[in-house]
């Protein structure tokens, strides 16, 4: 026998309106086990259920099927069976109209003695991560924690303002410029030239009612543009701090306080992307904010080692990545110390750390500086940068331009500096060369790394 289908993918946060509270009720007594994942999950567990040894079984499902609790609820059981994943594709571009990416995935009920391929090529094995390498288990390291920080959730757009109804606020009432804050999110990291914010948000932060009336135009423009819908949403109606964010991230601003910049990451984006940040900013939840802000920092951060950690341990939305701070940060191994000690927020004391440091530096100069001359997001400038190497001797491309003429961008000097910046991480591992070009080989060290750091590291309070 075998079993063929493609699940519905049904968010597991929508299956009661979208089935039914009675159905809901009947799906979760019969699968206890699944009830915290989405509904195609239901179907890896039908079919692990029918499948007798020997049988096989063939899905084209939702990409994020090998992510977190999705994988819990149906590849980690499939594999703890004695099952076999003998081809599979993690992230394929569906085929159709629909912008969407899916995993296809085929296994067998029992061993498997012939070969498995992964995205078309041969491997040894295949995880439940849908990698040759299985990173699922890696676990958090002690000194990573508090490393990162999700930015603020406004719960309301009444407080964000566009520079238009910044300057008219600000003209009415000066003694409001103390709480007017630059408000970055995803898409000015991502699609901005500068990477800088394009509007601007009230921000109280964890001020009393007393201290906000010192601002009196942006606390009357909140009570005129937000504390109407609060009293609407019954999440929000019993609100005590009403002219506050509906999360205003106290541990963040302790931690901004200590520091002058931080490293900023999109939670989702098409490639991760660090840049640095002052601190004078209002960072949207949509970010993550890294007290870290030394050049070697954005270094190791910016490296393809960490965007294949992130690509491995993360999950994905169309392609996308999404950078968690628990699953990701929390868990990836910085290089260690000469004398053995692991501390992540210090740069070791090294040539090859300070080799890091410029190569980095340099990269980050070219970076900026190409996507201020030619009007061009760091996305759509990592497209180009991480795409394959073109077959031209000088290596270029044409880009739309205002001007009549299209502008060029060289891409030369950037892939160079890239690789530079890449080899000079590698190095600071204490890596062969050029590991970093080997996804499985790099994920695999890695997960040594970790996997030595947490045998080593004390134990955690509780």
């Amino acid at each position: 026998m075998a079993i063929v289908g493609n699940p519905p993918y049904l968010g597991v946060r929508k299956l009661r309106r979208a089935l039914g509270d009675e159905l809901v009720r009947t799906l979760f007594a019969r699968y206890p086990d699944n009830r915290a994942a989405d509904y195609a999950t239901y179907w890896f567990t039908r079919a692990r259920e029918h499948l007798r040894p020997g049988e096989r079984a063939g899905y084209v499902c939702t990409n994020s099927i090998a992510q977190n609790t999705n994988r819990i609820a149906s590849l980690d059981r499939i594999l703890a069976a004695g099952g076999t994943i003998t081809d599979a594709w993690r992230s394929y571009p569906w085929p159709g109209d629909a912008v969407v990416h899916v995993s296809i995935i085929n296994w067998i009920s029992g061993p498997h003695a012939g070969p498995c391929r992964l995205a078309g090529r041969p491997v040894a094995v295949i995880s439940a991560q849908l990698c040759p390498v299985d990173s699922s288990h890696a676990e958090r390291l002690p000194e990573n924690a508090g490393l990162g920080f999700m930015g603020v959730t406004p719960g309301s757009a009444g407080f964000v303002l566009a520079p238009a109804a910044h300057a008219k606020l600000l003209a009415r009432d000066p003694a409001s410029a103390a709480v007017l804050v630059p408000f970055l999110v995803g898409r000015d990291i991502s699609r901005d030239p500068q990477q800088q914010p394009s509007r601007t948000i009230i921000d109280f932060a964890t001020m009393t009612l007393t201290d906000a009336r010192r601002h009196p135009g942006a606390l009357a423009h909140v009570r005129r543009h937000v504390l109407p819908h609060r009293r609407e949403n019954p999440r929000e109606a019993a609100m005590p701090h009403w002219w506050q964010f509906w999360r205003p991230a106290p541990a963040l601003r302790q931690a901004l306080a200590r520091a002058r910049h931080v490293l900023v990451i999109p939670c989702l984006a098409p490639h991760l992307l660090v840049v640095r940040q002052p601190r004078d900013r209002c960072f949207d939840h949509q970010l993550i904010v890294i007290t870290l802000a030394d050049a070697y920092h954005l270094g190791i951060l910016q490296s393809r080692l960490h965007a294949l950690w992130a690509r491995a341990r993360g999950s994905t939305l169309k392609g996308d990545l999404r950078y968690t701070i628990s699953t990701i940060l929390e868990t990836f191994p910085f290089p260690i110390h000469p004398d053995g000690h692991y501390d992540p927020r210090r740069r070791p004391r090294t040539a090859l750390a300070a080799r890091v440091a410029a190569c980095a530096t340099h990269f980050d100069r070219l970076r900026r500086a190409a996507c201020r001359e030619h009007d061009i997001g760091l996305t759509r400038l990592h497209n180009y940068l991480e795409r394959p190497a073109l077959t031209q001797p000088h290596e270029s491309l044409e880009l739309p331009s205002a001007n009549p003429r299209p502008a060029t961008l060289d891409l030369g000097p950037l892939r160079r500096s890239w690789t530079a910046l890449n080899d000079a991480v590698a190095a600071c591992y204490g890596f062969p060369p050029y590991l970093w070009r080997d996804d499985d080989a790099a994920l695999a060290a890695l997960l040594a790394l970790n996997t030595r750091h947490a045998s080593q590291a004390p134990p955690r309070s509780r």
